[in-house]
Protein backbone atom coordinates (compact mmCIF):
# COMPACT_ATOMS: atom_id res chain seq x y z
CA UNK A 1 0.00 0.00 0.00
CA UNK A 2 1.36 3.45 -0.82
CA UNK A 3 0.73 6.00 1.88
CA UNK A 4 1.80 9.64 2.26
CA UNK A 5 3.20 10.40 5.69
CA UNK A 6 3.61 14.16 5.78
CA UNK A 7 5.62 16.95 4.23
CA UNK A 8 9.07 17.53 5.69
CA UNK A 9 11.62 20.24 4.90
CA UNK A 10 14.66 18.29 6.12
CA UNK A 11 17.07 17.39 3.38
CA UNK A 12 18.07 14.02 4.81
CA UNK A 13 15.83 11.03 4.27
CA UNK A 14 17.15 9.35 7.42
CA UNK A 15 15.70 12.14 9.55
CA UNK A 16 12.40 11.80 7.73
CA UNK A 17 12.25 8.04 8.25
CA UNK A 18 12.99 8.46 11.96
CA UNK A 19 10.04 10.81 12.24
CA UNK A 20 7.58 8.32 10.75
CA UNK A 21 7.16 6.62 14.11
CA UNK A 22 4.94 9.47 15.24
CA UNK A 23 3.35 10.39 11.91
CA UNK A 24 -0.14 9.42 10.78
CA UNK A 25 -0.64 7.43 7.60
CA UNK A 26 -3.33 7.49 4.96
CA UNK A 27 -3.73 5.93 1.53
CA UNK A 28 -2.66 7.99 -1.47
CA UNK A 29 -5.48 8.17 -4.02
CA UNK A 30 -4.82 7.85 -7.71
CA UNK A 31 -3.40 10.93 -9.44
CA UNK A 32 -5.56 12.84 -11.92
CA UNK A 33 -3.70 11.45 -14.92
CA UNK A 34 -4.48 7.92 -13.75
CA UNK A 35 -8.14 8.59 -13.04
CA UNK A 36 -8.66 10.23 -16.43
CA UNK A 37 -7.00 7.23 -18.06
CA UNK A 38 -9.35 4.92 -16.16
CA UNK A 39 -12.31 6.90 -17.49
CA UNK A 40 -10.98 6.81 -21.04
CA UNK A 41 -10.30 3.07 -20.89
CA UNK A 42 -13.79 2.32 -19.58
CA UNK A 43 -15.54 4.59 -22.07
CA UNK A 44 -13.72 3.00 -25.01
CA UNK A 45 -15.36 -0.33 -24.12
CA UNK A 46 -18.96 0.91 -24.33
CA UNK A 47 -21.07 -1.48 -26.40
CA UNK A 48 -18.77 -4.48 -25.95
CA UNK A 49 -19.98 -7.82 -24.64
CA UNK A 50 -18.33 -10.16 -22.11
CA UNK A 51 -15.88 -11.69 -24.60
CA UNK A 52 -14.17 -8.49 -25.77
CA UNK A 53 -10.38 -8.88 -25.55
CA UNK A 54 -10.98 -12.55 -24.80
CA UNK A 55 -12.87 -11.62 -21.65
CA UNK A 56 -12.62 -9.00 -18.92
CA UNK A 57 -10.71 -9.74 -15.72
CA UNK A 58 -7.79 -8.36 -13.72
CA UNK A 59 -5.39 -11.05 -14.89
CA UNK A 60 -4.96 -12.33 -11.33
CA UNK A 61 -6.15 -15.62 -9.89
CA UNK A 62 -8.68 -13.84 -7.68
CA UNK A 63 -10.83 -13.23 -10.76
CA UNK A 64 -11.87 -15.42 -13.67
CA UNK A 65 -12.60 -14.19 -17.17
CA UNK A 66 -16.01 -12.81 -18.03
CA UNK A 67 -16.09 -14.87 -21.24
CA UNK A 68 -17.52 -18.36 -21.03
CA UNK A 69 -16.93 -19.09 -24.71
CA UNK A 70 -19.09 -18.72 -27.83
CA UNK A 71 -19.60 -15.06 -26.98
CA UNK A 72 -21.38 -15.83 -23.72
CA UNK A 73 -20.72 -14.69 -20.17
CA UNK A 74 -19.18 -17.04 -17.61
CA UNK A 75 -20.75 -15.21 -14.65
CA UNK A 76 -22.16 -11.83 -13.70
CA UNK A 77 -19.19 -9.79 -14.84
CA UNK A 78 -19.51 -6.23 -13.57
CA UNK A 79 -16.63 -6.69 -11.10
CA UNK A 80 -14.54 -8.40 -13.80
CA UNK A 81 -14.92 -5.27 -15.92
CA UNK A 82 -13.77 -3.03 -13.05
CA UNK A 83 -10.81 -5.34 -12.43
CA UNK A 84 -9.84 -5.23 -16.10
CA UNK A 85 -10.07 -1.43 -16.43
CA UNK A 86 -8.14 -0.80 -13.22
CA UNK A 87 -5.49 -3.35 -14.21
CA UNK A 88 -4.90 -1.45 -17.46
CA UNK A 89 -4.08 1.67 -15.45
CA UNK A 90 -1.63 0.59 -12.76
CA UNK A 91 -4.03 0.09 -9.86
CA UNK A 92 -2.57 -1.79 -6.90
CA UNK A 93 -3.93 -4.61 -4.71
CA UNK A 94 -6.21 -6.06 -7.37
CA UNK A 95 -5.84 -9.50 -5.80
CA UNK A 96 -8.37 -8.22 -3.25
CA UNK A 97 -11.04 -8.05 -5.97
CA UNK A 98 -12.80 -11.21 -7.14
CA UNK A 99 -15.81 -11.78 -9.39
CA UNK A 100 -18.23 -10.12 -6.96
CA UNK A 101 -19.28 -6.50 -6.69
CA UNK A 102 -18.99 -6.74 -2.91
CA UNK A 103 -15.25 -7.37 -3.17
CA UNK A 104 -14.80 -3.90 -4.66
CA UNK A 105 -16.60 -2.39 -1.67
CA UNK A 106 -14.38 -4.46 0.62
CA UNK A 107 -11.32 -3.16 -1.28
CA UNK A 108 -12.35 0.35 -0.30
CA UNK A 109 -12.74 -0.62 3.35
CA UNK A 110 -9.43 -2.48 3.44
CA UNK A 111 -7.36 0.26 1.82
CA UNK A 112 -9.17 3.28 3.25
CA UNK A 113 -10.58 4.60 -0.02
CA UNK A 114 -14.31 4.10 0.62
CA UNK A 115 -16.10 7.46 0.63
CA UNK A 116 -19.33 9.20 -0.33
CA UNK A 117 -18.32 11.82 -2.93
CA UNK A 118 -17.86 10.59 -6.52
CA UNK A 119 -14.57 11.18 -8.28
CA UNK A 120 -13.52 10.22 -11.79
CA UNK A 121 -11.92 6.77 -11.76
CA UNK A 122 -13.86 5.61 -8.70
CA UNK A 123 -15.90 2.46 -8.56
CA UNK A 124 -19.48 2.88 -7.40
CA UNK A 125 -21.13 -0.05 -5.61
CA UNK A 126 -24.89 -0.58 -5.45
CA UNK A 127 -27.03 -2.37 -2.85
CA UNK A 128 -24.21 -3.51 -0.59
CA UNK A 129 -25.38 -5.65 2.35
CA UNK A 130 -22.80 -5.88 5.13
CA UNK A 131 -24.50 -8.82 6.83
CA UNK A 132 -24.02 -11.06 3.80
CA UNK A 133 -21.10 -9.19 2.20
CA UNK A 134 -23.09 -9.00 -1.02
CA UNK A 135 -23.68 -6.21 -3.55
CA UNK A 136 -25.84 -6.18 -6.66
CA UNK A 137 -23.62 -4.20 -9.02
CA UNK A 138 -20.48 -2.13 -9.48
CA UNK A 139 -19.55 0.38 -12.20
CA UNK A 140 -16.92 3.06 -12.83
CA UNK A 141 -17.33 6.83 -12.58
CA UNK A 142 -16.11 8.43 -15.81
CA UNK A 143 -17.32 12.03 -15.43
CA UNK A 144 -18.43 14.34 -12.62
CA UNK A 145 -19.82 17.84 -13.05
CA UNK A 146 -22.82 20.00 -13.86
CA UNK A 147 -24.93 18.34 -11.20
CA UNK A 148 -24.57 14.84 -12.60
CA UNK A 149 -22.17 11.94 -12.95
CA UNK A 150 -21.55 9.48 -15.77
CA UNK A 151 -20.84 5.84 -15.05
CA UNK A 152 -19.72 2.97 -17.27
CA UNK A 153 -20.42 -0.59 -16.20
CA UNK A 154 -20.13 -4.12 -17.50
CA UNK A 155 -22.90 -6.73 -17.49
CA UNK A 156 -25.59 -4.15 -18.17
CA UNK A 157 -28.23 -3.73 -20.86
CA UNK A 158 -30.10 -6.98 -20.23
CA UNK A 159 -33.47 -5.22 -20.30
CA UNK A 160 -32.73 -3.85 -23.78
CA UNK A 161 -32.17 -7.26 -25.32
CA UNK A 162 -28.53 -7.99 -24.51
CA UNK A 163 -28.91 -11.37 -22.82
CA UNK A 164 -25.20 -11.68 -22.00
CA UNK A 165 -24.84 -8.05 -20.96
CA UNK A 166 -22.79 -5.26 -22.50
CA UNK A 167 -20.64 -2.37 -21.31
CA UNK A 168 -23.03 0.55 -20.98
CA UNK A 169 -22.71 4.27 -20.25
CA UNK A 170 -25.34 6.18 -18.28
CA UNK A 171 -25.62 9.56 -16.58
CA UNK A 172 -27.65 10.56 -13.54
CA UNK A 173 -28.26 13.52 -11.25
CA UNK A 174 -28.90 11.07 -8.40
CA UNK A 175 -25.43 10.31 -7.14
CA UNK A 176 -25.44 10.86 -3.37
CA UNK A 177 -24.85 7.88 -1.13
CA UNK A 178 -28.30 6.41 -0.52
CA UNK A 179 -29.76 7.66 -3.81
CA UNK A 180 -31.23 5.00 -6.09
CA UNK A 181 -30.68 5.76 -9.76
CA UNK A 182 -32.01 2.97 -11.98
CA UNK A 183 -33.59 1.42 -8.87
CA UNK A 184 -30.26 0.51 -7.26
CA UNK A 185 -29.12 2.20 -4.05
CA UNK A 186 -25.64 3.75 -4.09
CA UNK A 187 -23.68 2.23 -1.20
CA UNK A 188 -20.47 4.19 -1.68
CA UNK A 189 -17.58 5.15 -3.91
CA UNK A 190 -14.20 3.44 -3.91
CA UNK A 191 -11.06 5.16 -5.17
CA UNK A 192 -8.28 3.02 -6.64
CA UNK A 193 -4.85 2.84 -5.03
CA UNK A 194 -2.06 3.24 -7.55
CA UNK A 195 1.35 1.60 -7.61
CA UNK A 196 4.34 3.86 -6.78
CA UNK A 197 5.77 3.62 -10.27
CA UNK A 198 2.53 5.04 -11.63
CA UNK A 199 1.81 7.66 -8.98
CA UNK A 200 5.12 9.25 -8.09
CA UNK A 201 8.59 10.14 -9.24
CA UNK A 202 10.68 9.51 -6.15
CA UNK A 203 13.95 11.36 -5.59
CA UNK A 204 15.14 9.15 -2.71
CA UNK A 205 14.23 5.69 -1.44
CA UNK A 206 15.36 3.54 1.46
CA UNK A 207 14.31 0.15 2.86
CA UNK A 208 12.98 -0.46 6.35
CA UNK A 209 10.19 -2.04 8.36
CA UNK A 210 7.56 0.52 9.29
CA UNK A 211 4.79 -1.65 10.70
CA UNK A 212 6.86 -4.24 12.57
CA UNK A 213 5.59 -7.24 10.59
CA UNK A 214 9.15 -8.35 9.72
CA UNK A 215 8.45 -7.75 6.03
CA UNK A 216 10.54 -5.08 4.31
CA UNK A 217 8.80 -1.82 3.50
CA UNK A 218 9.95 0.90 1.12
CA UNK A 219 10.26 4.52 2.23
CA UNK A 220 10.52 7.18 -0.43
CA UNK A 221 10.64 10.96 -0.68
CA UNK A 222 9.38 12.82 -3.72
CA UNK A 223 10.79 16.04 -5.14
CA UNK A 224 8.39 18.14 -3.03
CA UNK A 225 9.65 16.67 0.23
CA UNK A 226 6.66 14.39 0.83
CA UNK A 227 7.46 11.04 2.40
CA UNK A 228 5.65 7.84 1.41
CA UNK A 229 5.79 4.25 2.58
CA UNK A 230 5.02 1.16 0.52
CA UNK A 231 4.19 -1.61 2.98
CA UNK A 232 5.40 -5.12 2.20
Amino acid sequence: MIMPIRRFKQAGLAAIVAATAVSGLMVAPAHASTTSSIAATATAEVGNGPCAHGGYWSGLSSQSTSCGGSGGQSQAWCADFVGWVWSQNGVAHLSAIDNTAASVYDYGKTYGTLHSTPQVGDAVVYNYDASSDYADHVALVTAVGGGSITVVGGNEGHSSGHSQGIVQEESTSQYAEGDAPWGQVISGYISPVVKPSVALNFSQTVGGNYNGDKVSDLFAKDSSGNLFVWTG
